[in-house]
């Protein structure tokens, strides 16, 4: 890359900072996409408050119902979740005791096939 090209490369960077730090100093940033609910976007707004001031500390942050609410959430997923994996664990078990039954049931006549030959060979 000669002189040049590394010149313009700069100009170009300094011109995209220079409409960063204003964007940033209004205010402005991009909406996140709507797959995200109502919620986040009313907790980031708070977050990006361009005013030091006007920006929640983080025990209003913990604070605040709508953070409340998803942890709320988050922590009835946690517990749905551990009662499917305790469920899912018993019907392991479960599982492999009737395996070891059939198991068990399958040598039982195989001895009984056995005891019958030997039976009858006498």
């Amino acid at each position: 890359m000669n002189q040049l090209h590394f010149i313009l490369l700069l100009e170009l960077l300094i011109l995209y900072l220079i409409s960063l730090n204003k964007k940033i100093q209004a205010g402005y940033y991009e909406p996140i996409p709507s797959k995200y609910n109502s919620d986040l976007q009313d907790i980031l707004k708070l977050l990006l408050q361009v005013d030091p001031n006007e920006r929640p500390n983080c025990d209003q942050i913990l604070k605040n119902p709508k953070v409340i609410k998803v942890s709320y959430q988050q922590k009835q997923n946690r517990m749905v979740l551990n009662k499917l994996n305790i469920i899912n664990y018993q019907a392991s078990n479960q599982f492999k005791i009737i395996k070891r039954q059939f198991t068990i049931i399958k040598i039982l006549k195989q001895n009984e096939k056995i005891s019958l030959i030997i039976k009858n060979q006498n």
